[in-house]
């Protein structure tokens, strides 16, 4: 563990630099030189357990000066309650967007979910559509192919008909928000809550979340029996 050292104030008896590093203009002295000019070896008695530091702020820092060390005891007290909030409301945003990331599973068939992905769904799915109305105003026209080759998640290709992938984007659309109105769901949970305790307990990360394996067959795939 690196070694941390501390400014001392002899006048105030406070702390003016640290606990930090030993600055560089000063790592080529020793101890009893260090001493002379006022820095000394920390050591850190943390009282924040057991939840992280990031829920609480430093309220007060009690420094003293025994056997040329000086020991620097840190009280705690928790973040304001909307901090606290904004922070967890922060990391279900984040867990979110994992969620929306991390592919969903049609058919059998994992495919990709990044924005970039989506709107290759929907723009082909707009394609058909008009593939469509345009065959149904045309009797004896073929506009739209039997099949199309997508590329999935693993970079492996799949042959999904017209009709397949727009029901592969009704089911997107439904477990796409299924994701942000589940993470809504707990951001207003946590808003409603009352103390830090009740914050920090609080576990958005197991519950209320929609599974990304949203049905659907692929023929190609999974032939009828």
């Amino acid at each position: 563990m690196t070694q941390l050292y501390a400014e001392w104030d002899t006048t105030n008896l406070t702390i003016k630099i640290g606990p930090t590093v030993l600055p560089q203009a000063l790592r080529n002295k020793t101890v009893d030189e260090l001493k002379t000019i006022n820095w000394y070896p920390v050591t850190q008695n943390y009282t924040i357990v057991p939840y992280d530091n990031v829920y609480h702020d430093v309220n007060k820092i009690t420094p003293s000066l025994a056997n040329d060390t000086v020991t620097i005891d840190y009280d705690t007290v928790w973040k304001p309650l909307e901090e606290l909030k904004n922070i967890f409301c922060g990391d279900i945003n984040g867990l979110r967007d994992d969620k929306i990331l991390e592919g969903f599973i049609y058919g059998g068939v994992k495919f990709d979910s990044d924005e970039a992905a989506r709107n290759n769904i929907t723009g082909s799915i707009t394609t058909i559509n008009s593939g469509l109305l345009l065959e149904a105003a045309n009797p004896g026209l073929t506009v739209l192919p039997p099949t199309i080759t997508w590329t999935v998640f693993d970079n492996s290709n799949v042959d999904i008909t017209p009709i397949e992938m727009i029901a592969l984007g009704l089911n997107m659309s439904g477990w796409f928000s299924g994701v942000f109105a589940a993470g809504t769901a707990h951001k207003t949970t946590v808003r409603a809550l009352a103390t830090p305790e009740e914050v920090v307990a609080y576990n958005f990360t197991d519950t209320g979340w929609p599974g990304n394996n949203i049905g659907g067959t692929i023929a190609s795939v999974t032939p009828p029996a």
